[in-house]
């Protein structure tokens, strides 16, 4: 799944991913949907829907109960609830590391304090998720852009104050270079040169980070 397509602040609302917002209407809707009530009261694209409703059916989460008939517009229920957080999915509805790598590079720097690339990643790989050093390096110039993280040597380290949440920044590239944090709901950088810790944006990013960064280009479904 490629990521990233678009500029980082006109994916994400109120820092929820197009899929996070999908699932939270599945989910209250969980005895009967249908792709069209999902996309209207998610305010994702039709498409955006149907390609995460086949996610989610591919890996048993839902189920189709009405409209087997050409024309029928497809009913589905949720069988399977595994929470609050949108099941990470790729295309042939088995669990998908995207996402994951980012948020553990991040968990890491917190846990750790001042370490090196190489010394993320070999932790980062302890866990069970592989992730390159110069990866991490490419990621963390980034937020040492955004104001995150100060450098010394070849090592980084979190600001006093910046840890914002759990959910980590997210790189974006289209048209600029932009930092986005999902944990307030902003876009902490540009290569623009627009520095906007102080300005909320309704809108947020699609799903990135270091897995944007290692595959140079999100998600939701």
């Amino acid at each position: 799944m490629s990521l990233g397509k678009n500029p980082a602040h006109l994916c994400m609302v109120g820092g929820k991913s197009p899929r996070q917002q999908m699932w939270e209407v599945i989910r209250a809707n969980r005895e009967e949907f249908t792709v069209y009530r999902v996309a209207r009261r998610s305010n994702q694209h039709d498409k955006t829907v149907e390609k995460y409703v086949a996610c989610l059916r591919l890996g048993g989460y839902v189920e189709a109960i009405r409209g087997f008939k050409r024309g029928e517009e497809v009913v589905f229920q949720l069988i399977r609830d595994n929470g609050v957080e949108a099941p990470n999915l790729n295309a042939d509805g088995k669990p998908s590391q995207q996402g994951y790598t980012t948020e553990a590079v991040w968990r890491t720097l917190r846990i750790l304090g001042p370490a090196t690339p190489e010394q993320i990643a070999a932790s980062v790989a302890a866990s069970g998720t592989t992730v390159s050093p110069s990866t991490v390096q490419r990621y963390f110039i980034d937020l040492q852009n955004a104001g995150y993280l100060t450098r010394n040597g070849r090592h980084y380290a979190l600001k006093p104050g910046r840890y914002t949440g759990p959910r980590p920044p997210i790189v974006q590239r289209e048209t600029r270079r932009q930092v986005y944090d999902p944990n307030l709901d902003q876009v902490m950088w540009s290569s623009h040169g627009e520095y906007q810790h102080n300005r909320s944006r309704s809108r947020g990013a699609s799903q990135a980070g270091v897995a944007d960064t290692e595959e140079n280009n999100e998600s939701g479904g």
